[in-house]
């Protein structure tokens, strides 16, 4: 049986695959007020505040992302001074290429906290000694107008119910034709085919300008056509 994500990750920081968080995600012990249903990645994803909220809209539009999930489980962590302390990330995803990636969201004016960085530093130290990048996000990565609206779409159309053989058909089409800007493809597969084939990887466009009849399509993948652009950062 495949292993979850959740927990490889669980076993990873040494923690029982059956333990689960508690419903507090936050420092001010505000409880989870939305649950996304991820289409993508077959569970419930669960957010607090307005930049998880867009963060788990962006890793369902990751071609990147193989799979991921939200809250996976309580670390046990160390300050340098000794002091444990418990957390939980917000997410941890996985790429294609197999890395784990743990991500924090943080609106920017508390990075400069003191007791925050703190935590942070041995959060990274922690998850680096485990092989496991660590990415903190702010409004900055996640704020964007465009790539937001972007990333709904694509989401919206992960969510058309189809079969499995019209990707299958309209992939072949894709490679047959290779058409050159969304207006074409949209003339070939039809509008919520078209988003499908972004969503799923097979054909690329910039996530950083609107999804539109104009829009340049692209068969190479780079970091700008990838809605959780974020997670290349080393």
């Amino acid at each position: 049986m495949t292993t979850s994500l959740r927990s490889r990750f669980a076993q990873l920081v040494g923690q029982d695959p059956s333990f689960r968080p508690r419903r507090v995600v936050t420092r001010g012990g505000h409880r989870v007020r939305g649950i996304f249903p991820s289409a993508r990645f077959k569970r419930s994803m669960h957010w607090e505040s307005g930049l998880q909220w867009d963060l788990v809209y962006r890793l369902e539009a990751s071609w990147l992302v193989a799979d991921a999930c939200t809250r996976p489980t309580t670390m046990n962590v160390t300050l340098a001074d000794g002091t444990p302390f418990g957390h939980t990330p917000h997410a941890v995803v996985m790429r294609r290429d197999g890395e784990l990636v743990c991500l924090e969201c943080i609106p920017s004016k508390h990075l400069a906290k003191a007791s925050v960085q703190e935590r942070l530093a041995a959060i990274r130290r922690h998850l680096a000694d485990l092989s496991v990048l660590f990415l903190v996000v702010t409004e900055s990565d996640l704020n964007l107008p465009i790539t937001r609206r972007n990333a709904r779409m694509l989401t919206q159309a992960l969510r058309t119910a189809r079969p499995d053989e019209r990707d299958s058909e309209d992939c072949v089409q894709l490679a047959r034709h290779r058409p050159a800007v969304l207006t074409d493809l949209a003339a070939l597969l039809g509008t919520d085919a078209s988003l499908r084939m972004l969503a799923l990887g097979f054909v690329y466009a910039d996530m950083h300008q609107p999804l539109e009849a104009a829009t340049s399509l692209t068969y190479t993948l780079e970091e700008r056509f990838d809605a959780a652009d974020f997670i290349y950062t080393k």
